[in-house]
């Protein structure tokens, strides 16, 4: 044993005991290109796992959709009740209308997102009151606010039921998929109905109540259907 300069405690002088003197190793003891190599390296990884985990969650939801248009429709009636926002709507009735004026239209995942967006804007435009389309939400997390949380998890309930008729059961990954596709198309529809009440002055509070009728939600979902011939 040989004792320190101190003189005051001891140490071995092995040359084990003098490899740990190189260490622990600081940042600034880094050269400044292996450190910057290093941090590339790690960003281009984070970016490879983001390109891959949202190609993922792309292709799930279009899982979600594709067929949603052909599929028949099923025998169970599902229906969005009445409630103080408006007067509810048949689900299947929407499905059966919509699949019609889509009929012969369905080809790729981009007809059926068209197909799902004109059906779930459908269901809003007749299931409530217009004053309330505005506000229209599917609510990730409970919050105190202005918004008219839908009735998702019926119209989820059937969507599976309309793949389980088309011989496409659903997997565990439905329900979250198309649920982040209802927040999707409800911010679009939303906005779009802000724009115009901003773009033509119209005051929500003027519309006359009442759900809208059938020849004001055709003429909306006409203009998805010609883009598409």
């Amino acid at each position: 044993m040989r004792e320190c300069g101190t003189g005051s405690v001891g140490e071995l002088d092995t040359p084990i005991s003098r490899s740990f003197i190189r260490f622990p190793v600081y940042p600034e003891q880094i050269p400044h290109n292996a450190m910057a190599a290093a941090l590339t390296t790690l960003n281009e990884t984070v970016k490879q796992i983001r390109a891959t985990q949202a190609s993922t969650d792309d292709k799930a939801r279009a899982e979600a959709v594709t067929g949603f248009g052909s599929f028949p429709c099923p025998e169970e009636e599902f229906r969005l009740k009445g409630t103080e926002y408006g007067k509810g709507v048949s689900l299947n009735k929407v499905y059966r209308e919509l699949a019609t004026k889509f009929q012969g239209k369905l080809r790729s995942e981009a007809d059926y997102f068209s197909f799902f967006t004109a059906f779930l804007e459908m269901v809003c435009m007749k299931a409530y009151d217009k004053p309330n389309w505005p506000f229209l939400t599917v609510r990730v997390k409970k919050r105190k606010n202005e918004k008219i949380e839908m009735d998702h998890e019926t119209i989820i309930a059937f969507m599976k039921a309309t793949h389980e008729a088309g011989g496409q059961p659903v997997d565990y990954r439905f329900e979250d998929n198309t649920q982040k596709l209802f927040i999707t198309v409800l911010n679009n529809f939303r906005r779009r109905v802000k724009r115009v009440v901003l773009e033509e002055g119209v005051n929500m509070d003027e519309i006359s109540m009442g759900s809208s009728s059938d020849e004001e939600c055709s003429d909306m979902t006409e203009i998805k259907t010609e883009s598409m011939d």
